[in-house]
């Protein structure tokens, strides 16, 4: 299963949603990418019979709010919070109610339950107020971009958190051990698909056959110029989505004034279309302000390092294109906007005291 995020590109859905119909997936959630593509996303996952899971009250009629499958005698439930659909406005106490009514009628039939979040909504305050009334927490939680990034697995109580895996590097596996009367118990792995797994000829056969048939219809994407102002529409990358290997930069960049951009606007209520190109990165690429609850959120990572995004583990060209040529910042940082702005001064504030991505055990230093 995967909570959402398929991808941002719906010329690409027939092949991915035909490949993981193939891999006998039993459910995807909706996150942002998928809630924009909209109507092209469920048709795609309807022809492929992939089941598409959302349990908030203005679901595609294609959805099912939950399912609950027999694995060897034991009933595992899947139910997803997911994404809103962009200009769709609906009533907080709807959607809790929605979301509420099917969760504790999935958790009421099954002997584990688990969530797809690409809302965030699982946080630890909110399983803990909850889970009694509920029926009892989830068991596993997969979520989404948004979650705080984390290697590792979480636990909460009895829900187990899962890490998140991006750019289909990695898969994760997750077995369970059920006893009658007892919590399962729960162990998780991350397995990363590198040369020590052989290519699946059927996926690869599938998956050539589809890039054929699109021809060059396939958007690629492409690194915004510097001298191309701010108003580009383009993909979004979340700075927690960088902060999975890039810990260090994150923690530098969250002690600075980019970090907080958008809640200067939100604090002294200016989020207009005029202040928002230069205060937020996520309305760069969606046009339409978002309120969010983030802790951090404005000039991010994408803002100064698109030139490189997306990557993966190959980082053959990357030295030569991460660094950020100061003329950048003055697409924001205009005399009439920042007429005090020296980049002798403002530059050091924004430079990374590290370099290199934070190395694991599945995330290797280049070249080892």
């Amino acid at each position: 299963m995967d909570s959402g995020n398929l991808t941002d590109a719906p010329a690409k859905l027939d092949i991915i949603m035909s490949v993981m119909s193939q891999l006998k997936y039993d459910a995807v959630g909706l996150g942002n990418a998928d809630a924009r593509i909209g109507a092209d996303y469920f048709s795609k996952a309807a022809a492929n019979k992939l089941p598409v899971l959302d349990a908030s009250p203005v679901a595609d009629k294609t959805t099912v709010p939950y399912i609950v499958k027999d694995v060897g005698g034991v009933k595992v439930g899947i139910i997803s919070f997911g994404v809103l659909p962009p200009n769709v406005t609906v009533n907080e106490y709807q959607l809790r109610k929605a979301r509420f009514v099917a969760y504790k009628e999935v958790r009421s039939k099954c002997d584990v339950l688990i969530l797809l979040d690409q809302a965030n909504s699982a946080t630890a305050e909110w399983l803990d107020r909850n889970a009694a009334r509920l029926g009892g927490a989830p068991d596993i939680v997969i979520g989404g971009t948004e979650r705080q990034a984390t290697s590792a697995e979480q636990v909460v109580g009895k829900t187990h958190i899962m890490p998140q895996l991006f750019q289909a590097k990695e898969l994760g596996v997750i077995d369970l051990d059920c006893v009658p009367g007892q919590s399962p118990t729960v162990t998780a792995q991350r397995i990363m698909l590198d040369e020590k797994f052989a290519e699946d000829e059927q996926i690869a056969k599938r998956v050539g056959q589809g890039i054929l048939a699109l021809g060059n219809t396939i958007p690629v994407p492409q690194p915004v110029e510097q001298n191309a102002g701010v108003n580009n529409a383009k993909p979004y990358y979340s700075p927690q989505l960088c902060k999975a290997c890039h810990q260090k930069q994150y923690e530098d960049w969250a002690l600075t004034k980019h970090a907080k951009a958008l809640k200067t606007l939100v604090d002294t209520k200016n989020t207009t279309s005029d202040c928002l190109p230069c205060h937020s990165e996520l309305y760069r690429s969606a046009q339409r302000y978002i309120p969010r609850a983030a802790a951090v959120e404005g000039v991010e990572c994408a803002t100064c390092h698109m030139n490189v995004l997306p990557h993966g583990q190959e980082r053959k060209y990357m030295a030569e294109h991460f660094k950020v040529d100061p003329k950048l910042c003055l697409e924001c940082h205009t005399k009439d906007r920042s007429p005090t702005y020296d980049v002798k001064t403002y530059f050091p504030k924004v430079i990374h005291t590290g370099t290199q991505p934070t190395t694991t055990a599945a995330n290797p230093p280049a070249g080892k």
